[in-house]
């Protein structure tokens, strides 16, 4: 039997308590306008509730939705003797009693649940230390199982021992001769055991102690080639370190960074710590962490260079600050800044026999023995990133038309669009899409390059789940005319909101004035708004954006009533011209400011808007993502996500050339 779904049931149970009011208050004090402010009121709370209870991103205490549930019950058996005229002889009794549930079942829920999301936002969660190293060990976790590196196509039995790695590892510390590692040794095991230096890894985890007249400073450098297995490597150290930090409270934790955030000019350890709380939203200080950093090769030249010395200068003032950095041979041997190294760890390219076994396993003999023969092909094959795909792509790889392919980017641009046509051809494990309804394989291609295309220009590696891309967008003379259409529609649903309330022929006198006040203001405001950026529209400007139009709709629409009530116990001739003029003018001011509080939600509904009638995204884009995530093409941690490769965002924002 499936559970009750309270975020459905409790703004239900909001709107009928405050609609069970509205007769309960006019059978037992019979006001002139009692049931229009209970009924406004009613709706606008349940407009407030059920928007900010299906906000994105929140999550709101079970007990705050079960007890909005609790007065309905009492309203509806209050409700029956009235319905029933027994209970009219309670009088006031009955109205207060009335205002007490209605309190309690409209009013309350509401308020609270818009101080938890308001709370939330102002006091987000400072995590601690053990709570970031959940977070933490939660992502690699996730990042790990969605890999393209992460289990051998044939492995469709959980594996026993620990997984052995494809590639070569070589660790070289301070001046001592490298060292190669076999395929299950872990590399912070063989630093804490090698005896050529002393206390490698100190009873805290950190890599200190080293011997005297040695210039090492506290960076551990991870080299590979592109789609090398770096940022494996990286998350099996991070691994390692959980299992430290676990094992001892005052060891540092593990931080997953990208660099590819990083500015010019920017201190590191500034970068870091604003870095760490907008990621985990951790209260931690620069000596609780270990950053684990990656993505410095998606910068540019110049900008790595810089990098590079701002990490030196890092090491220097904080000396007993260890980092993890990955860069490729080809980016490190051409900036001409060197990292001050503690530690490095080059990953080599995988030797022609785990090849063959690998492809063996996996069922691919045809493609090995192809390989084997070819020297063109081999080379793509020694990536673990492109010899994983090789093997899950058998079917869709035409072994004539690849060896046809004159150079390497060629041959390997045909494994990931072979690669590309596997996953979308695969079921998926979950039905994102009604049958039959899924998009198209040039729509989903075309939707994922734009997306690779704006987080390349942006700099970014990872984006929300809940909310557009950022982009930036430059209205057209036609696009800015929505601004005003839209302005138009809530200056229509207030005038029948209007006259829902006072009547027919009262709201079609102020509906018209609506409209003509609305087409000023939308025309300013469309005139004002030439440029949308998504980055400034994100879930708690949207939320206060649509919170505020509530309210100040709410109060014009009150306002009339209100006045209407002072001006007609007002017996002086100045006094009583002046609830007249407050009678006219305060719905229009109510109007207003509901529209100028609607410009953030305004914004996103027209980039929303622009956006899919440009094809650039579909119009359930949180679906689209959940969908790609499903099919590999992208990372899904928490409520954000990511391309697993930087090799595969390239090759997806080149698919579709600008």
């Amino acid at each position: 039997m499936s559970k009750i779904n309270l975020a459905r049931i409790s703004p239900l149970a909001v709107f009928l308590n405050g609609l069970l009011g509205v007769p309960i208050a006019q059978s037992s004090v019979p006001l002139p306008s009692a049931w229009i402010f209970f009924l406004a009121i009613t709706a606008g709370c349940t407009l407030l509730y059920a928007f900010t209870l299906w906000l994105p991103g929140y999550l709101a205490p079970s007990w705050l939705l079960f007890a909005s549930l609790l007065p309905v019950a009492a309203s509806a058996a209050f409700y029956f003797p009235i319905a029933l005229g027994e209970a009219i002889a309670f009088g006031k009794i009955a109205f207060y009693l009335c205002l007490i549930l209605f309190f309690l079942g409209t009013l309350l829920p509401t308020l609270l649940l818009v101080a938890s999301r308001w709370r939330l936002w102002r006091m987000p969660p400072k995590r601690g230390k053990q709570a970031l190293l959940a977070l933490v060990r939660a992502e690699i976790s996730a990042r790990k199982q969605q890999s393209l590196l992460a289990v051998a196509p044939s492995s469709r039995e959980p594996s026993s021992g620990e997984p052995k790695r494809l590639w070569d590892v070589e660790v070289k510390i301070g001046k001592q001769p490298s060292q190669k590692l076999g395929q299950v040794e872990k590399i912070l095991e063989y630093c804490a055991e090698y005896s050529a230096i002393d206390s490698a890894i100190d009873s805290a985890g950190n890599f200190a102690g080293y011997s005297a007249g040695q210039e090492l400073s506290g960076t551990v450098l991870v080299l590979g080639g592109r789609g090398g297995g770096k940022t494996t490597t990286l998350l099996d150290l991070a691994e390692d370190l959980c299992d430290r930090a676990e094992l001892n409270p005052s060891n540092r934790v593990p931080v997953l960074l990208d660099l590819a955030s990083w500015k010019p000019n920017q201190p590191l350890e500034r970068w870091l710590l604003r870095s760490v709380r907008s990621k985990y939203d951790a209260d931690i200080e620069i000596g609780e962490i270990f950053p684990v950093l990656d993505g410095i090769d998606e910068l540019s030249l110049k900008r790595q260079e810089q990098c590079h010395k701002a990490i030196n200068r890092f090491s220097r003032d904080f000396e007993s600050q260890l980092m993890i950095v990955c860069s490729s041979f080809d980016r490190y041997k051409h900036c001409k800044t060197r990292l001050r190294l503690r530690l490095a760890i080059g990953l080599q390219s995988i030797k022609e026999d785990r090849i063959k076994d690998y492809l063996l396993a996996a069922k691919s003999r045809e493609l090995w023995e192809t390989i084997e023969d070819n020297s063109d092909l081999l080379p793509v094959a020694k990536v673990p990133l492109f010899l994983n795909a090789i093997a899950l792509a058998d079917e869709e790889i035409l072994i004539q038309a690849w060896k046809r392919l004159k150079d390497r980017k060629s041959r390997e641009r045909y494994v990931l669009n072979a690669w590309v046509r596997r996953q979308l051809a695969r079921r998926s494990s979950r039905r994102w899409y009604p049958p039959g309804r899924e998009p198209s394989s040039k729509k989903t291609r075309y939707w994922l390059s734009w997306l690779a295309k704006t987080m390349h220009r942006r700099s970014l590696r990872e984006i929300s789940l809940e909310s557009l891309p950022p982009v930036t967008w430059q209205l057209t003379p036609k696009q800015s005319s929505y601004t005003l259409a839209i302005v138009l529609l809530l200056a229509l649903a207030y005038s029948l909101c209007f006259g829902l309330l006072y009547g027919f022929n009262t709201g079609v006198i102020y509906g018209i004035v609506f409209v003509g006040v609305s087409l000023v203001s939308g025309t300013a405001i469309a005139l004002g708004r030439r440029t949308l950026d998504s980055r400034s529209l994100g879930n708690q400007t949207i939320w206060l954006s649509g919170v505020s139009t509530i309210a100040f709709c709410l109060m014009g629409l009150l306002s009339f009533a209100l006045v209407g009530g002072i001006g007609s116990n007002t017996r002086a001739d100045l006094l009583l011209e002046l609830p007249k003029l407050a009678k006219f003018i305060l719905p229009i001011l109510g109007l207003l400011a509901g529209q100028v509080a609607a410009i953030p939600g305004i914004q996103h509904l027209i980039l929303h808007f622009i956006l899919w009638r440009q094809g650039h995204i579909p119009w359930n884009y949180a679906r689209f993502l959940q969908y790609a995530a499903d099919k590999t093409f992208l990372q899904k941690v928490g409520k954000r996500c990511r391309f697993p490769n930087y090799l595969v965002q390239e090759h997806f924002a080149h698919i579709f050339p600008e």
